[in-house]
């Protein structure tokens, strides 16, 4: 089973997708960036779902992390030490966030 990674910091919205996600999918979760990279050098994973605004280190930041450190050695990344050149990642943005309110 596809290992999928949820980076949100809202614990409703986490919960409710890891709930819609698990019986497909195994599902580890995070509450922001930084957790997402403590929990990639610890477990492998085959995808990643980011919310782009988190504290502590939001989406976008995860991903830029996560491409510098993919550009290193396989030997130092877990995410590239299985053999794969890259990770997928997906970073969601909040409708609310382009969606003009009268």
């Amino acid at each position: 089973m596809a290992t999928i990674l949820l980076a949100e910091d809202n614990e409703a919205v986490r919960l409710l997708t890891q709930a819609k996600l698990r019986h497909q999918f195994t599902v580890v979760t995070a509450a922001n960036g930084r957790e997402t990279l403590d929990i990639l050098n610890r477990q492998h994973v085959d995808l990643i779902v980011a919310d782009v605004m988190m504290p502590v280190m939001d989406g976008y930041q995860l991903v830029r992390t996560l491409r510098a450190e993919c550009c290193s050695s396989p030997l130092c990344n877990p995410w590239t030490a299985s053999g794969r050149a890259f990770l997928p990642a997906l970073t969601i943005i909040s409708p609310s966030l382009w969606i003009t309110r009268s």
